[in-house]
C-alpha cells in the first residue's frame, strides 16, 4: 500500500511492508521540498529527472538542497552526465556556511574524468578530499560514462561507504558532521566547453530506520581509511595495524641521542607531536626522535600537517647505534616533509630530489597524479617489503625503490650519504621523526608489520649452453664492414678503423680519428658479444640503446666501458670507480671480482638487455647488474653526465656502437643473439 505524507515541505512516499521502508526525496514532477542554497546554475525537471545545467562562467559551485537534514541513513539514486561535463556530485550531511558564503559538508563524488576515475570518492566541499579510492581498482572502475550509474550512501554514526553500480568504493570514519542536507552539485567552470552541459539525478530515496538490517557486508579487500585522531578500526585491528603515538604521551619513543624523550624542542598533547619553531636549524633544539623499537617489513602511515616554509622528515632504517648522532641529525632513509613553495631546499639537491615525498636527496617523487594540502592534514605511506621499498602522498604512490644492489648503491655514491658505510641497505632500523627547527604537527602515527625474512642471495645468473651456442649471428666475419655504419652518416667511416688478419682495430695509427662505428640495425631485447684487447693506456667503448638524432651527440648511449684501468685516467675520474673496465660508464661501477681481467690480452664482454633488465659480463662473470625505466636508475643519469639527455638509456630499441677513442683497441668474435 502507498501512503501520502507531508513533513518539512517535502512531498514524500513510503513503501509499506515487510521489506525496508523507503522514502522518496523527490516526487518526479516538480523540487518540491528542494531549494537552490547558491550558485547560477539552473535546475529543472524533465522526464521525472532534476537536471542541473552549467550556465556561468566562474562565481561558485551550484547546489540545489533538501528542506529536511538527516544525519544517520541509507540513500540510494541514480546519476547520469552528459559527455564533456565537468565533475559534479551529491552532497550529504551538509550545511550552508554563512560567513564563507558556500556550502560545505562530505560529497559524494561524480567524476566522468577517466585519467582519475574517482567517482564515489568523497570530499570534504570547500576543504579537501578525505577519501580518494586510489587503492580500489574495481571500484574506480564501476562508473559508466554517460549512462545511467547507481548510487549508494550509507551513513551510519562516524562510518560512511559509497558504492557505484552495486560495486564498493569508499569506506572511512570520519566525526566532523553528524547531519546536514542533501545537495545536488553542478560544478563552477570558467572552460566555455562545458557550458550548457547536464547533469540528472532521479530514484533518490532514502532509508532512516533499522539501518543495521540493511547495510551492506563488510568487505575487507575496499581499504579503510580512519579520520579520528590516534584511533583504530576493528578492520585496521583485524590487518594488524597498531598505534606507534597515542595521542597523550611519548611512549615508545625515544631521543635519537640518547634513551629519554627530548626535554624540549617537541611538545606531546592535543592529539599531536609538535616540533618547535627556531630558525630552521636542523637538529639544534630537542633533536629528533625514533622508536623505541626497530622495523624490518612494514607499512608505515604517519599524518602530518606543516606551517608555511617548514622542513621536516620521516626516516626509516636508521640505526643510530651505527652512526654518530650526537651533534647532527641520525641518518637513515627519509621520506622529505617539505613546504615545496615555501622553502629553499625544493630548488637543491639534484632534479628535485628534495622535494616532498622524494627520498631526500637520491630519488625525486613523481607528484603528477598526486595532491597535497598546504597547511592541511596529509598522509604519508612507507612500505617496505624485503628491499622493495615504496613511498604515498595521499593514497598515490608517489616513489619506488630497490635496495641492496648496484643501482640503489651507486646512487648513494653521489649523494650527500656517499661515506655512511652501507646506508640504506640494513635489514632494520628505527622510525625517525625528523626535528628541523620548524613548526611541524604530527599524529596517526601507525605501523602494520609483515613477517621477518631473511636476507636471501640473489642466485647468480647464468648463461647456458644453449645460450652461447644458439640462435647467434655474427656481425663481424673478419673480413669486411658489412652491416656497420658511420655513427654519424648512412656509409662507413673515411678512415679510423682497419681489419688485420680478421681482427677488427680501432685507430690503428694512434691519433687518427675515423668516428665511432655502430650497427646498421637497432636492436630491443638482445645477447651480445664481442671480444677485445686492450694496448698501454687505451680507452674505448661498447656502447647501446644508440638512436641518433635524439641528441645533439649522436652516439650517446649507455657504454659498457673498455680501458686500460692501470695506466688511463678515466680509472680514477667518475665517482666510485664508475668509469673502470666493465662498468656502466659514469653510472655503475663493475664489480670485476673473479673475472680474470686481463691487461693487453684477450677478454670477452657480454651485454644482456632483457625488457628494462640490463646486465654486463667480463670473461663470464656478471660485474653491472641494473634495471632501467625505473625511478632510481633516471635519478641515477640525473646525477652523471647525461643529466640533459632526457630519455637516456630508456629506449625500446637502439644500435650497438663501437667507441673511437684515438687509441688502438682490437676486437674480434663480435655477434649478437636476439632474444
Amino acid at each position: 500500500m502507498k501512503k501520502l505524507l507531508l513533513g518539512a515541505s517535502l512531498l514524500v512516499l513510503t513503501l509499506t511492508g515487510c521489506g525496508p521502508k523507503w522514502t522518496s526525496l523527490f516526487n518526479g514532477k516538480d523540487l518540491t521540498g528542494w531549494h537552490q542554497a547558491v550558485g547560477e546554475a539552473t535546475y529543472a525537471v524533465e522526464n521525472g529527472c532534476i537536471t542541473g545545467t552549467t550556465t556561468v562562467s566562474g562565481g561558485p559551485n551550484s547546489f540545489l538542497v533538501t528542506d529536511a537534514t538527516y544525519g544517520d541513513f541509507i540513500l540510494e539514486f541514480e546519476f547520469k552526465m552528459e559527455e564533456g561535463a565537468g565533475n559534479s556530485g551529491l552532497q550529504f550531511r551538509s550545511f550552508f556556511n554563512e560567513q564563507r558564503g558556500r556550502v560545505m559538508g562530505y560529497q559524494y563524488e561524480f567524476d566522468p574524468k577517466t585519467d582519475r576515475r574517482f567517482t564515489g570518492g568523497i570530499y570534504h566541499e570547500g576543504v579537501e578530499w578525505i577519501y580518494r579510492p586510489t587503492f580500489n581498482e574495481a571500484g574506480r572502475d564501476a562508473y559508466y560514462p554517460g549512462q545511467w550509474n547507481k548510487g549508494r550512501i550509507e551513513a551510519v554514526g562516524d562510518q560512511l561507504r559509497t558504492f557505484v553500480n552495486g560495486v564498493e568504493t569508499a569506506n572511512i570514519l570520519v566525526d566532523i558532521y553528524d547531519d546536514g542536507f542533501f545537495g545536488l552539485q553542478v560544478h563552477a567552470t570558467r572552460d566555455s566547453s562545458t557550458f550548457g552541459k547536464k547533469v540528472w539525478w532521479r530514484k533518490l530515496r532514502i532509508l532512516t530506520g533499522d539501518l543495521d538490517k540493511y547495510l551492506t557486508p563488510a568487505n575487507p579487500d575496499v581499504h579503510q581509511v580512519n579520520w579520528i585522531p590516534n584511533t583504530l578500526t576493528e578492520q585496521q585491528k583485524a590487518e594488524g595495524w597498531k598505534l606507534l603515538f597515542d595521542g597523550k604521551t611519548s611512549d615508545g619513543w625515544r631521543s635519537a641521542r640518547g634513551p629519554e624523550f627530548p626535554v624540549e624542542g617537541w611538545t606531546v598533547g592535543d592529539g599531536m607531536m609538535c616540533v618547535w619553531e627556531n630558525g630552521g636549524a636542523e637538529s639544534t633544539h630537542g633533536g629528533d626522535i625514533i622508536t623505541v623499537d626497530q622495523y624490518e617489513n612494514f607499512w608505515l602511515s604517519v599524518d602530518f600537517k606543516l606551517t608555511k616554509g617548514a622542513n621536516s622528515g620521516i626516516k626509516y632504517f636508521v640505526r643510530p647505534d651505527l652512526y654518530n648522532v650526537v651533534e647532527a641529525s641520525a641518518i637513515g632513509c627519509e621520506f622529505q616533509l617539505l613546504d615545496d613553495k615555501n622553502h629553499p631546499d625544493a630548488h637543491l639537491g639534484v632534479n628535485g630530489n628534495r622535494t616532498l615525498g622524494s627520498l631526500y636527496d637520491l630519488i625525486k617523487a613523481d607528484k603528477s597524479d598526486a595532491w597535497y594540502n598546504p597547511g592541511q592534514w596529509n598522509t604519508a605511506w612507507v612500505k617496505v617489503e624485503g628491499d622493495h621499498v615504496e613511498h604515498w602522498l595521499n593514497g598515490v604512490k608517489v616513489l619506488e625503490y630497490e635496495r641492496n644492489n648496484q643501482l640503489f648503491n651507486a646512487l648513494v655514491q653521489y649523494s650527500k650519504y656517499k661515506n655512511w658505510e652501507n646506508f640504506g641497505n640494513h635489514r632494520k632500523g628505527h622510525i625517525l621523526l625528523q626535528e628541523h627547527g620548524n613548526e611541524v604537527f604530527f599524529r596517526n602515527v601507525m605501523i602494520k608489520e609483515f613477517p621477518a625474512s631473511e636476507p636471501v642471495e640473489k642466485p647468480v645468473a647464468k648463461l647456458s649452453e644453449k645460450d652461447l651456442t644458439e640462435g647467434w649471428t655474427m656481425l663481424f666475419d673478419g673480413t669486411s664492414l658489412e652491416g656497420w655504419r658511420s655513427v654519424a652518416e648512412d656509409k662507413l667511416p673515411g678512415q679510423g678503423w682497419a681489419i688485420e688478419d680478421g681482427v677488427l682495430v680501432a685507430n690503428p695509427v694512434p691519433g687518427e680519428r675515423g668516428g665511432d662505428l655502430m650497427t646498421a640495425k637497432a636492436y630491443g631485447d638482445f645477447l651480445f658479444s664481442a671480444e677485445f684487447k686492450l694496448t698501454e693506456g687505451a680507452n674505448s667503448g661498447i656502447k647501446y640503446f644508440i638512436n641518433p638524432g635524439v641528441f645533439k651527440d649522436p652516439s650517446i648511449g649507455c657504454e659498457f666501458q673498455v680501458l686500460d684501468d692501470a695506466k688511463h685516467p678515466d680509472a680514477k675520474l667518475g665517482v666510485a670507480g664508475n668509469r673502470t673496465a666493465g662498468s656502466l660508464y659514469d653510472l655503475i661501477q663493475a664489480d670485476k671480482a673473479g673475472a680474470d681481467f686481463r691487461l693487453y690480452d684477450w677478454n670477452t664482454a657480454l651485454i644482456k638487455v632483457q625488457g628494462n633488465h640490463v646486465e654486463h659480463w667480463l670473461n663470464g662473470v656478471k660485474v653491472v647488474e641494473y634495471d632501467r625505466n625505473s625511478q632510481e636508475f633516471d635519478a641515477l643519469v640525473k646525477y652523471s653526465k647525461f643529466r640533459k639527455c632526457e630519455g637516456f638509456g630508456n629506449f625500446p630499441t637502439g644500435h650497438i656502437l663501437l667507441q673511437d677513442h684515438k687509441d688502438k683497441v682490437y676486437y674480434r668474435n663480435i655477434r649478437i643473439k636476439e632474444l
